[in-house]
């Protein structure tokens, strides 16, 4: 990320508490209980999404992760591998302002910056004040989707930052 910004509304950035905004969903096969439209667009879930605090969340960067889930709904090590993140494409949308962070769906390996650094950076900060929400959707990949319909993957977004306090 760029240089952090020194004013937020004209108004001085007194200080930053670090902010962690986080959601996930399954796509395929969770436990045996298939999914019956694998391939169809999925919403992560909307309170994830809902900013409801006092001070503005100044995002820094957004990182995805992917986590394989074993037999019976037990979850296998979380890979930001990228061989897992090419498995599904997201849209992101901030529904308050009606702007597109994504240009519809992109893979989810498209956001980040390769193997070494897997977030997607800003470069500069993107503002959510109170009231206001992302809506995050997800598809699988068609070929990336196990025939056998016991597979299952676990795909995760957090938006990284920093509540803001800002002057008077």
């Amino acid at each position: 990320m760029g240089r952090l910004p020194t004013h937020y509304a004209d108004k001085k950035i007194i200080d930053r508490l670090p902010y962690v905004m986080f959601t996930d969903v399954v796509l395929g096969s969770d436990g045996g209980v298939s999914n019956p439209l694998p391939f169809a667009e999925q919403q992560f879930p909307d309170r994830d999404m809902a900013f409801d605090a006092d001070k503005p969340f100044e995002i820094h960067r957004i990182i995805p992760w992917a986590q394989f889930l074993r037999v019976a709904g037990s979850y296998g090590p979380v890979f930001p591998a990228m061989s897992l993140l090419d498995t599904a494409e997201v849209f992101i949308r901030d529904g308050a302002k009606s702007v597109d962070l994504t240009k519809g769906f992109a893979r989810m390996s498209m956001l980040v910056r390769g193997e070494s650094r897997q977030t997607w950076e800003f470069e500069d900060p993107y503002y959510l004040t109170r009231g206001e929400n992302l809506h995050a959707s997800i598809r699988a990949v068609p070929a990336s989707i196990d025939p056998t319909g016991q597979a299952a993957t676990r795909y995760m977004l957090a938006f990284v930052g920093a509540l803001v306090t800002v002057e008077g």
